[in-house]
């Protein structure tokens, strides 16, 4: 069960991958505490999201917020993990700022649990870079990899500093960030203790006690400005966006800088954030890419990125912004419960049913309710979210009744050793409606008979 923190991480983390799935993703940067902990790995949980956006109108903005908070790609999600949005307003709607608040309900909880988003307008996000989440951040949620625009270390320092040395009393939370930070960029602290609160003297002492050794001193509060030298530059270019269509990059050094985010694939709004460029020329250089064999096109706008890529890794991408795992015939077929090789991809989703045919093959896609959207695991080297035994059969008995009939007839089943009929029948009994229940206990008791 997820705690009180996680249920709000999780949350943001929905948030964010919609926010940036549109080609508007170079116009975002998250910053503070949900980019120490989603990108620099902090033991520290954020209450609130806090983001930078440019160029962008306020009605704009509101508008899209307002679809991501009340659309069914983040409602489904959070209700497949017994999470629901119950309660928005935007207190808060300025040329300078806009804020939401959000209250979130959650199974076991009979209060709701609050956060904030919070969006300040900037003239540039110029020094953000779009790099991936923290793996180890994702686990905990079994979420998809998953790319965003954030600051990087340079400019993350120089925040939290000026957050600091802004601030009348120290928090403990700034000081611990600034320690997480100073130990990604290989510094050591030496840190005196603050003067009772009000002392602002007692700050100057502790921001004149950090040593970095690759170069970066921090200076007089007066000045409140950082001094850079040595490994950590302004990462020229990095994020940067170029105007108009923009100059087109060499196509090695593009698939060099993908490759590097060491991601599956990337969409054509990734490959501009990344590569600084507009969206008609990322699309212009990945199907120069296709076109020499170092990408494979999957559907409109996505662009497998491994050199074989595995068609079972790229499930979650296929269907995004929904999540997926494989199931059905394929999950049979991997577990060693069927012998025939399934022609399609089988994929239970809380997208909607539809057969999606891509670069490397086709996509049979079956929507479940967000209920019963679960009984999958991780594998740990490729990711792959594969339906337990007991959760893949079902899923095939649940669909038999649809009117496509593609599940109708169950092909001959062995049951590996370790499978759990009890689970299996668990299964069952989560199924809401008591028609399709029924309908799903007998042909499941019936498949087991013929296995004993």
């Amino acid at each position: 069960m997820l705690s009180d923190r996680q249920i709000v991480e999780l949350f943001h983390l929905q948030f964010v991958r919609l926010l940036g799935s549109g080609p508007d993703k170079d116009r975002f940067a998250i910053k503070g505490g949900c980019n120490l902990r989603f990108f620099f790995e902090s033991i520290r949980y954020s209450d609130d999201i806090d983001i930078d956006v440019t160029r962008t109108p306020v009605h704009t903005l509101k508008e899209k917020v307002s679809r991501i908070l009340e659309g069914p790609a983040l409602v489904l999600p959070l209700r497949s993990r017994g999470v629901s949005v119950r309660e928005i307003s935007a207190p808060k709607q300025t040329d300078t700022t806009q804020r939401w608040k959000v209250g979130l309900a959650a199974e076991g909880r009979s209060l709701p649990l609050h956060t904030k988003i919070e969006f300040l307008h900037r003239n540039t996000t110029e020094e953000a870079k779009v790099e991936p989440i923290a793996s180890s951040v994702l686990a905990d949620y079994q979420l998809m990899p998953q790319l965003a625009r954030h600051y990087p270390l340079a400019a993350a320092l120089r925040q939290k500093v000026g957050a600091l040395t802004g601030r009348s009393t120290v928090q403990a939370r700034d000081v611990f960030d600034l320690a997480v930070l100073l130990a990604k960029a290989g510094g050591e602290t030496s840190c005196p203790r603050p003067g009772s609160q009000g002392d602002r003297a007692g700050e100057g002492r502790l921001l004149r006690g950090l040593q970095v050794p690759s170069g970066l001193l921090f200076e007089d509060r007066a000045c409140r400005r950082i001094r850079q030298a040595g490994g950590l530059g302004r990462f020229a270019g990095a994020g940067r966006r170029t105007v108009g269509k923009g100059p087109l990059m060499n196509a090695p050094e593009a698939l060099r800088r993908l490759k590097g985010l060491r991601v599956p694939a990337a969409t054509t709004a990734d490959a501009a954030a990344i590569l600084g460029v507009s969206g008609e020329a990322a699309s212009h250089t990945m199907r120069r890419l296709a076109k020499s064999g170092l990408v494979t096109p999957m559907r409109k706008g996505l662009w497998a990125l491994a050199e074989r890529p595995d068609p079972l890794v790229l499930t979650e991408y296929v269907t995004a912004p929904y999540p997926s795992y494989v199931s059905l015939q394929t999950a049979l077929y991997q577990h060693g419960m069927i012998d025939q090789i399934p022609s399609m991809i089988f994929v239970v989703s809380l997208a909607r049913s539809a057969r999606i045919e891509t670069g490397l093959g086709t996509y049979s896609v079956h929507h479940v309710q967000p209920g019963f959207f679960d009984g999958f695991q991780s594998l740990p080297d490729s990711g792959i979210k594969l339906a337990l035994p007991e959760k893949a059969l079902v899923d095939v008995l649940y669909l038999s009744p649809t009117r496509a009939r593609l599940f109708a007839a169950l092909p001959e089943v062995e049951l590996p050793r370790g499978f759990r009929r009890s689970a299996a029948r668990e299964w069952v009994r989560r199924i809401p409606s008591r028609r399709l229940r029924t309908i799903v206990a007998n042909r499941l008791e019936e498949a087991l008979a013929r296995s004993r």
